[in-house]
């Protein structure tokens, strides 16, 4: 029963992405969101190959893996590549680009030595994702709050998607580590699919401020 829940919830999860590339396009010639929009894209085929493996094979657990830890690479350098073009500052912009080659450096180092952890789900990695991708996102709301600018932040496209990543990847950073401890999950039926059905219920109000910032006025104040 929980498998089919997350079977619901993901497949709405996939048609909310769908709806935010539909106002994307819509509105492609009202901002510049693109590394966002390409982000969506990704995104929604992650999630649809996602559902169909659950589906249809369920003996697929290493092609999961692999297809997770490499979505798990392009998230961060498409989100911090984002992050890093709208913040303004050189220390910050660093903080970011130090972040991300500690990742990729983490994830290369441990892939390097044993071969067959790309092969399999960390939950614990995810987690560090989370980290290096909130921190620079915090960065650029406080750039943003102290710019002084006067407009509503309610319309600004870039307080809005760093807004909405900070949200969703702080709340993951806890549940990412949490997942990493088997005895919870031995210990609570269905407790690892509990929790994934959060996260996409944190993901899909990311995607719901990613379609306001599509949403607002022109980019003419782009931070």
């Amino acid at each position: 029963m929980q498998r089919i829940i997350t079977y619901i919830a993901e497949t709405f999860l996939v048609s909310i992405l769908v709806y935010a590339l539909v106002v994307a396009y819509k509105h492609r010639k009202k901002n510049s969101l693109t590394l966002i929009t390409i982000y969506i894209i990704v995104s929604i085929i992650f999630y649809s190959l996602d559902i169909l493996i659950s589906i249809f094979d369920y003996g697929a657990d290493a092609f999961f893996a692999a297809m997770y830890n490499s979505y798990g690479l392009f998230e961060l350098c498409i989100i911090n590549t984002f992050l890093f073009l709208k913040i303004k500052s050189k220390s910050f912009q660093f903080a970011v680009i130090l972040g991300s080659c500690i990742y990729f450096s983490m994830c290369a180092i441990a892939w390097f030595i044993n071969f067959h952890a790309f092969l399999k789900f960390t939950p614990f990695l995810p987690g560090i994702e989370s980290i290096f991708i909130a921190i620079p996102s915090l960065l650029l709301i406080f750039e943003i709050l102290k710019s002084g600018l006067a407009e509503d932040l309610r319309s600004n496209p870039v307080f809005l998607i760093s807004s909405g990543l900070l949200f969703y990847h702080s709340l993951c950073v806890p549940i990412m580590f949490f997942l990493g401890y088997t005895q919870l999950i031995n210990k609570i039926p269905d407790y690892y699919q509990y929790m994934i059905d959060i996260t996409f219920i944190f993901y899909a109000v990311f995607i719901f401020t990613v379609v306001k910032a599509y949403l607002g006025q022109s980019l003419r104040t782009m931070y």
